[in-house]
């Protein structure tokens, strides 16, 4: 991951994505290095580099034959780090949701209620970048955007839900440009 870290070096900006109406505020201005860094949030990225890490853990740790993470490292983060007794739910995770969290992911618990699989991950970031991994269908999901946290909120699922859809309910003919 060679294009990933808490601000955009300068010889870098110009491949930047323009921010949303109305800017960054000062706490995500991606443009000058953080005098803290978060370890919940803040990264910049790429397309690829997220794309490779998500294939790293998809592959349970190891990417292009070199292990980066024990099995058992992947296996502690994408696993119910909660206590059963735990009930709380926002707008995208919870019991009520069909979801929990692990060590740094959404995990799904209720396919019915949070699309994908049992198990499979997700990762959000406030303007826009989704992410999810579905380890029982080998799917990798991500979206890159570039909008206001509320948009963003509701940005989230729908292509995670067309995904499962054309999964269960594939065309007989491939889609062809007109």
């Amino acid at each position: 991951m060679i294009d990933t870290g808490f601000h955009v070096p300068e010889t870098k900006l110009t491949r930047l994505v323009a921010p949303p109406p109305g800017g960054r505020p000062a706490v995500w201005d991606v443009t000058k290095a953080p005098a803290l860094f978060s370890g919940g949030g803040g990264l910049v990225s790429t397309a690829r580099d997220y794309l490779q890490f998500c294939r790293m853990l998809l592959k349970n740790g190891e990417l292009n034959g070199v292990r980066i993470l024990s099995p058992q490292t992947v296996k502690t983060m994408t696993s119910n780090a909660l206590p059963a007794d735990i009930r709380f739910a926002n707008e995208m995770i919870g019991p009520a949701l069909g979801a929990t969290w692990g060590l740094g992911f959404a995990i799904t618990t209720d396919p019915t209620r949070f699309p994908g699989s049992i198990g499979s991950v997700s990762w959000s970031g406030v303007w826009g970048t989704f992410f999810w991994i579905d380890f029982t269908e080998n799917i990798i999901g991500l979206q890159l955007t570039q909008v206001s946290p509320p948009i963003a909120l509701s940005n989230r699922n729908p292509l995670r839900v067309l995904t499962y859809e054309g999964l269960n309910n594939p065309t007989s003919a491939p889609l062809q440009n007109s």
